[in-house]
């Protein structure tokens, strides 16, 4: 599958290593900028396992705005709750305060 990549400036490597596509992006795009989001480099995250080591990069919000149905995991109980209620998708975890009750069933 080919990744549609907007901006290419954001782009430090772009190669295959063990058969999977590994993209290195820019953290800031100038030295007061905020950390580059996915959002400023792909138009949405490739299908199937996406691997990433910073935290904070919109990977979540990037998926959540997406017009496919996903699952996404997230460890972090309260994070989970309050971008499914931001973005009105389900979620399936215990209460918290955006979601005080069990999720009812779909």
């Amino acid at each position: 599958m080919s990744i549609k990549i907007k901006n290419q400036k954001l782009i430090i490597s772009n190669k295959i290593i063990k058969g999977n596509r590994v993209l290195e992006i820019v953290r800031n795009e100038t030295p007061k900028s905020a950390s580059t989001k996915l959002s400023q480099v792909l138009e949405f995250l490739p299908a199937g396992f996406v691997y990433k080591e910073e935290t904070g990069i919109g990977a979540t919000t990037l998926e959540l705005k997406s017009e496919r149905n996903s699952i996404i995991v997230e460890p972090i109980k309260i994070t989970a709750s309050s971008k499914a209620y931001e973005h009105d998708a389900l979620y399936v975890g215990s209460p918290t305060r955006y979601h005080p009750k069990k999720s009812p069933e779909k």
